[in-house]
């Protein structure tokens, strides 16, 4: 036996602002240096992409991507500090999850 577990974080009125899928929007646009990147991986739309990362933008009230400006193809989109500040938080957040919800499993459920 094996436990399984999701985490995601939700606002005051319920709504999620920020879980794995978001968190690896994020991810995807940091490897790529670009929303187009992303998307593409993620097997997204660009629209779709842009519009979850804005809603969570909306949700935690700060930016967490701004434009990356640069002369020819060196145009795209980066993550600002506090995005990668965030994604630290959530993995290690995650991890330690993870660690306790198995000791305390097997600590329920021995084998």
């Amino acid at each position: 036996m094996q436990i399984r577990h999701k985490i995601w974080v939700e606002d005051e009125k319920g709504k999620q602002i920020l879980g794995e899928g978001l968190v690896r929007i994020l991810e995807m646009i940091e490897k790529h240096g670009s929303m187009v990147g992303a998307a593409k991986e993620l097997k997204m739309s660009y629209r779709a992409c842009w519009g979850k990362v804005k809603e969570m933008e909306r949700r935690f009230g700060k930016s967490l991507i701004e434009p990356h400006v640069g002369g020819g193809k060196n145009r795209g989109t980066l993550l600002t500090t506090e995005a990668r500040k965030l994604l630290r938080q959530f993995h290690l957040f995650q991890e330690e999850v993870a660690e306790k919800t198995e000791s305390l499993f097997r600590l329920y459920f021995p084998q």
